[in-house]
């Protein structure tokens, strides 16, 4: 691994590229980026919701999961999703000029990683879906839904950026996310009232 381990007084491990501690006036952009195990290591501990990115490619529908998915802008209301440049969903949404997220619900570990198994020849077997308004495939009971088209592409290192202009979106009351973190598949915990009290629906 490259570049020093500094335990803070916090007990956090912090890890710089190769060259760490070079002073601004260098210049930001000649740091040197950190190793893919120092980069994972990182981001693993960003705990996120579980998504699949869907399209359609020539007549059959596409997908992988993913949770690099964040709204960006409200007028107009944007997503922005990343997705690696060599996959057959990212044809597929170039092809189609529109993508689908379904945010997968606690129950959905199964799907989750179904879908994120690489070279599987039909990932849908099995998997209740619907069309939507764009034609891209919904997971049936996902904990929410967006359909979107592409607004704006970005080559992003070996990822494709895609900003989407949300057409449609739903979502459940009665579920829960999946979540991802530390390179598990985790469920949100409901916190308790306080002092022991029942909730009580608003009246």
């Amino acid at each position: 691994m490259n570049g020093p381990v500094i335990r803070t007084n916090a007990g956090a491990d912090r890890f710089h590229g190769s060259n760490a501690g070079t002073p601004a006036v260098a210049g930001v952009g000649a740091l040197e980026s950190v190793e893919e195990p120092v980069f994972r290591h990182g981001l693993r501990r960003l705990a996120a919701g579980v998504c699949l990115i869907t399209s359609v490619m020539r007549d059959h529908y596409c997908g992988l999961t993913a949770t690099s998915v964040t709204s960006v802008s409200l007028q107009p209301p944007l997503v922005a999703v990343s997705i690696d440049s060599r996959t057959e969903t990212a044809r597929g949404i170039d092809q189609t000029n529109a993508f689908g997220v379904s945010i997968l619900e606690a129950d959905h570990e199964r799907i989750a990683r179904h879908f994120a198994t690489n070279g599987l020849r039909s990932k849908f077997a099995g998997v209740s879906v619907r069309a939507g308004l764009t034609g891209v495939p919904l997971i049936e009971d996902a904990h929410a839904a967006i359909e979107c088209v592409v607004w704006a592409r970005h080559v992003a290192g070996d990822h494709l950026l895609y900003l989407g202009r949300v057409v449609a979106a739903e979502a459940r009351a009665d579920s829960q996310p999946l979540v991802y973190h530390m390179a598990r598949y985790e469920r949100v915990i409901e916190p308790r009232p306080p002092d022991g009290l029942e909730r009580k629906t608003a009246e």
